[in-house]
């Protein structure tokens, strides 16, 4: 939806529960491939694909941290 891409879907990879000060949110990790389309950032001014190594280097609300920190043992990235 913020990329303007169609794309393939796999089973769900990772769930983390975060609460926030003043509410709470459930992130899911869902692999997924791109079938049609060229990634656009159509809810950002930008786009950068980077290694999953490199995310710590990025500016980011703590629930992605803790989805991020999740699938990277999941896979071991």
């Amino acid at each position: 939806e913020e990329l303007g891409v169609d794309v393939t879907t796999e089973i769900p990879a990772a769930e983390v529960d975060h609460a926030y000060t003043h509410f709470s949110v459930t992130l899911i990790g869902i692999p997924c491939s791109i079938r049609r389309g060229d990634p656009r950032p159509l809810a950002h001014s930008a786009l950068r694909w980077v290694r999953p190594r490199d995310l710590d280097r990025y500016a980011m609300p703590e629930a992605n941290r803790k989805l991020i920190r999740k699938l990277k043992e999941t896979f071991r990235l």
